[in-house]
């Protein structure tokens, strides 16, 4: 059987990515294999070198006003060369914008993702644009896979958390 992996992008900032790395520990705790990718100064060429090696069969990413052009435009070539990668796209534009978003990635995230990814991870719901229907409790943030690569996060003393 396949391995299930996950491939998550955002844009970067020296803010660790919190929302992410929460919807990674979701993906984590569902058994699926985990990477992350920042995106610098809109250049996605690593975004693409690391879908080359990693091969996941989701790769979903968090876009905002000001970004989406430029996802849209990696979405498009993501979907050439690898026409079996199945696409998230949620975060702000997404959920404002999900008509535009939905000409580019087969999963449109509206509002909170948690309830939605763990559908999509595992199946039970087909693509398109998917509302929020209930509110699920945070997962633990993955800083464990993401720290491994991304260590200018792990060195930083900044740290995100949520507390409710």
């Amino acid at each position: 059987m396949d391995k299930k992996r996950i491939f998550f992008g955002a844009a970067y900032s020296k803010i660790e990515p919190l929302g992410l790395l929460h919807l990674g520990g979701l993906a984590r705790d569902e058994g699926w294999e985990r990477q992350y990718q920042l995106i610098k100064n809109h250049d996605f060429e690593p975004f693409f070198e690391k879908i080359k090696e990693f091969k996941p069969n989701i790769v979903g990413f968090n876009i905002y006003t000001g970004n989406h052009l430029q996802l849209f435009g990696a979405y498009k070539r993501l979907k050439k060369d690898h026409p079996n990668i199945q696409t998230i796209i949620g975060g702000p534009h997404a959920t404002y914008f999900p008509s535009e978003s939905l000409k580019y990635g087969d999963y449109i995230v509206m509002s909170e993702g948690f309830g939605s990814l763990r559908k999509i991870l595992k199946g039970d719901i087909k693509p398109g644009r998917i509302t929020q229907d209930s509110k699920e409790k945070f997962p633990l943030p993955d800083r464990a896979t993401f720290y491994e690569e991304h260590h200018e996060h792990r060195d930083s003393y900044i740290k995100s958390f949520i507390t409710m």
